[in-house]
Formats: structure tokens, sequence, C-alpha cells
């Protein structure tokens, strides 16, 4: 009988311990059972072998979790734009909540709308005594205009390329004082493109052809938020 563990092979006749080897006092069972263990580990492959497989396989799961998280971070904007899309279809307003920063929207078109009363008054401040008091005037309008329009409901309207229209007196931010015909889905026929890293462009034609409505999206951390809408004045 040789011994597995120090393949010490005993003479006959052996008058000692049959399950034990006289050499090295290893009982044969286990030191069998070792051995196999040792031998179905490595597979008839070099420990050095081993070890660079396990590496290599590492490192194709870490490229490939690399290139999903890549992909995604692509194609979060657009994934974004259809959200938005969605809830403006199903008029979701806590949805759209969550995709659109509303006070910057609005501080931005209030920005825009009131440097265009500028523009038009600036012939008219030497000539008309009042023409200040019809600009602070009209700044007011302004502000009370642009709180009525940017609404959810308000919104969709323009991502549908559409004029908006007020149905009677200004409301509230939360209420749906646009008036939204269905005649166009949100961002229908819209061209979207990267303009920087954490900058993404939805431009949506005007079915008027006065110009398109560009919405702007910026990134912050991995998600995206519309925080501004560019009217073409």
């Amino acid at each position: 009988m040789q011994c597995p563990a120090c393949d010490h092979e005993a003479a006959q006749p052996d008058f000692g311990d049959p399950l034990c080897c006289p050499s090295c006092g290893a009982f044969y069972a286990k030191a069998l059972a070792a051995r196999q263990r040792r031998e179905n580990s490595v597979e008839a492959v070099p420990v050095h072998g081993v070890a660079v497989k396990k590496r290599g396989g590492m490192k194709w799961f870490l490229a490939a979790g690399g290139l999903l998280l890549g992909g995604y971070l692509i194609a979060s904007p657009y994934i974004t734009v259809y959200q938005i899309k969605q809830a403006a279809k199903a008029r979701d307003a806590d949805a759209l909540e969550q995709y659109i920063d509303f006070p910057r929207v609005r501080e931005s078109l209030k920005g825009q709308l009131n440097a265009k009363v500028m523009e038009s008054a600036k012939s008219e401040m030497a000539d008309n005594p009042f023409a200040a008091l019809g600009v602070a005037f009209a700044g007011a309008m302004v502000d009370s205009m642009i709180t009525s329009f940017v609404t959810p409901a308000g919104l969709a309207q323009m991502m549908k390329g559409e004029k908006l229209e007020l149905k009677g007196a200004p409301q509230s931010s939360g209420g749906d004082a646009p008036s939204v015909r269905q005649s166009r889905e949100p961002f229908e026929g819209a061209e979207m493109s990267y303009q920087g890293v954490s900058r993404f462009v939805v431009i949506v034609p005007d079915e008027n052809g006065d110009g398109p409505v560009r919405f702007i999206l910026t990134r912050s951390g991995i998600s995206w938020q519309l925080s501004d809408v560019k009217l073409p004045l």
C-alpha cells in the first residue's frame, strides 16, 4: 500500500496498523481524500494559471460593468425626456415635478420676456415721459403671466409647439390655466442633442412657424432635470 501523503510504500508483510502509514503516520483514507481535493481544485492547471484566469475574469466583469454604466449615462437624458413626455401626456403634475425645476424655468422666462419688453420700450423712453411707468406695469404683467403659464399643463402645451392661451383670468401656479389642445404629442418631431457634458437640448418646432422652442435639461450627478425653456421671441 502506497501512502497518499508521503508516497511511502509499505513492505509486505506489514504488521503495523493497516489504516495508517508506518512512515508518516497519516491515515490512508484522510490522506487520499485530501489529495483528491487538491487535484480537483487545480484541475490539472498550474496554480499561477488559475490565478491569471481569476484576474482575467474580474477584469472582464469590471469592463462589462463600466460599459453598462457608460451606456446608461449617455442614454439618461433621452430617458428623462421620455419620462417627461409620458407624464405630460398623462397630465401627471406630481411626476412632472420630479423632472422639471419649475422655479428656474419661471425665472428664466421672466428674464426673457422682461428683456423683450425693455427692448421694445427703448425707442419710446426718450419721447414719452410715461414710458418708464408703462415698462414697470408691463413687468408686473409679465410676472403674473409667467406664474399662470408655467404649470404642468402650460409646459405640456409648449412641448407640443403650441402657443399658450388662457381661459379667463390668471390662476395660481398649481392650476391648469392654459387650455391644451390634443393635436400633437409632447416633443413630437423634436430634435435632441448634447450641448456639453451637463447640458442637453430638445428643440420643438413651432406649429405656426414662429421659431422653435428649446427645452434645456441640465445634469445633476447621474440624473437630469428640465431647468430652462427658450422661447422664439
